[in-house]
């Protein structure tokens, strides 16, 4: 039964998928891994450009994230 004996560790593929969502964004088309290729600052913001490492995906995405004062 999964999970009742403590000495095993079990890796659920739902687990592992979380952490790397936790650690790099995902394409919200195709779920594969965004890597940062810019960043430039707008108007008090930090704007990141990102890129898909899908192979068939060539979309790239941004997030607007609010410079840090001081």
């Amino acid at each position: 039964m999964k999970g009742r004996d403590m000495s095993t560790t079990y890796m659920e593929p739902a687990g592992v998928r979380t952490l790397l969502a936790a650690r790099a964004p995902l394409c919200p088309k195709c779920g594969h891994v965004l890597y940062e290729v810019d960043r430039e600052v707008r108007r008090g913001s930090v704007v990141l450009w990102y890129e898909c490492s899908g192979p068939e995906c060539e979309d790239r995405w941004f997030e607007k994230r609010p410079a840090k004062v001081g």
